[in-house]
């Protein structure tokens, strides 16, 4: 467990050193950030392989480790709990490959599958997809716990709004079968 707090005068205060008296709390306050990072070790099964970590952020704690994740183990974590079929889509960030377009973000009026977004020469960066029966299932989580427009995103991290106690974060990594099975391979959205 890593933890940090660091206290910082945010730039927007320069603003107002000219406008208040030097003695109004606004110019005399410091900010003040904290994070987390909660590393749980996953021991190699066979001499092969190599030890990985699960990482666990909160707070400012995602920013010490963004040099150090997968860029698309969100997206891939999520391609495992769903097929193309699924209508789980809430919205995309894609870059293109090919054409005169960069990239472009898609916002769908209703839940979307893959098959009826057009991601020919797309690369995604982010996904946003309800929270159906499939997705929880495979988390070992139940709808019960969630509201009815709950929702994940998915880029570099996975990401569910969703209170955990100790234990139900080794529950989590011990028993989810995606997270169990990282190795499952992804042709169906090859």
């Amino acid at each position: 467990m890593y933890y940090l707090k660091k206290e910082s005068t945010p730039p927007w205060k320069i603003f107002f050193e000219k406008i208040v008296t030097k003695t109004q709390k606004i110019t005399t306050t410091q900010g003040i950030s904290e994070g987390f990072v909660f590393l749980i070790e996953k021991k190699k099964e066979k001499k092969d392989q190599k030890n990985f970590f699960y990482a666990f952020t909160g707070g400012i704690g995602h920013f010490a480790i963004k040099d150090f994740i997968e860029p698309d183990f969100g997206i891939n974590i999520l391609l495992r709990m769903i097929t193309p079929a699924d209508k789980v889509l809430r919205a995309v960030k894609e870059n293109s490959l090919m054409g005169n377009i960069l990239g472009e973000n898609k916002y769908f009026r209703s839940s979307s599958s893959f098959y009826e977004n057009e991601n020919f020469g797309k690369v995604y960066q982010e996904m946003i997809a309800n929270l159906d029966n499939s997705i929880l299932k495979n988390l070992n989580l139940e709808k019960k716990d969630f509201f009815n427009n709950s929702y994940c995103v998915a880029k570099s991290f996975f990401k569910i709004n969703k209170s955990l106690i100790f234990a139900e974060i080794l529950d989590l990594k011990e028993n989810s079968k995606i997270l169990k099975n990282s190795s499952q391979t992804l042709q169906n959205f090859l």
